[in-house]
């Protein structure tokens, strides 16, 4: 018997999840200046090493009084970072699509 007959539910499309970050890139205007690429690569990476110095705390620290975070915590703290990082990488790939010569762009579409 066919799987799909059973649970029709997957021969349905289901939406796309297209949520809007635009509030993590709020302070720029969206133009694909070298001055805006500065300053959301700037912004990101300072959030990015602020969470690691507040993290090396708990490795790096002599007070014995000062309560440490579990794994979890730990775990949680860096894929933060990972995804700053990643957001990093994804706002200078726009930046390099954006500002590529026109003619690369359509030589790309004509390879397509």
């Amino acid at each position: 018997m066919d799987n799909n007959a059973q649970n029709p539910e997957q021969n349905t499309t289901s939406p796309k999840l297209q949520p809007d970050f635009s509030h993590r890139l709020g302070l720029f205007d969206g133009e694909a200046t070298a001055l805006n690429l500065r300053d959301a690569v700037n912004t990101l990476a300072l959030q990015a090493d602020n969470v690691l110095i507040m993290l090396s705390g708990n490795f790096c620290g002599e007070d014995e009084d000062v309560q440490k975070y579990n794994d979890n915590v730990i775990f949680w703290t860096l894929e933060s970072v990972r995804a700053m990082v990643n957001d990093i990488n994804a706002i200078v790939e726009a930046y390099h699509l954006a500002n590529r010569p026109k003619t690369e762009a359509n030589q790309n579409k004509r390879r397509a």
